[in-house]
């Protein structure tokens, strides 16, 4: 499956780097199981949280007493990415959408264990990276 991957995605780069060739793209199936939902599933009032809180984290008030050392932008996106992931996991367990309005509707407690829980079935009762790095990140918005 990766050589077959690999050839393709050569294959495609060939046809954009030569046009005169006039050859067909290769469309190679998407199998990865996405469970992530778009942020227009969610309330605004949760969109909003979370680009405050992206916000903060790349570029914190120096004068503030609750702020933080900075972030990469890289590093703030990938936050943003898990919490989408992390409420749409909430979703996939039975909560719903608009019961979510903020990050700290993600970090109760009971609430974080089931989005874990989700993680978890996922990957075979397995903690994997993923879980690990999602559970990281609901302990440090909770402790802030």
């Amino acid at each position: 499956r990766n050589i077959y991957l690999a050839t393709c995605r050569s294959w495609n780069h060939l046809i954009e780097r030569c046009p005169q060739l006039q050859l067909s793209p290769v469309t190679v199936e998407d199998r990865r199981d996405w469970y992530s939902l778009p942020w227009a599933t969610f309330p605004k009032s949760l969109c909003d949280d979370v680009d405050a809180m992206v916000a903060e984290a790349v570029s914190p008030d120096p004068l503030s007493q609750t702020s933080r050392k900075s972030i990469k932008p890289v590093s703030a996106e990938t936050r943003r990415r898990q919490l989408k992931s992390f409420a749409s996991a909430l979703v996939h367990r039975g909560r719903r959408p608009d019961t979510v309005t903020c990050i700290a509707d993600l970090i109760e407690i009971e609430t974080a264990k089931e989005g874990l829980r989700f993680l978890l079935e996922r990957s075979g009762q397995k903690p994997t990276p993923h879980v690990h790095q999602m559970a990281k990140l609901l302990c440090t918005l909770a402790r802030h």
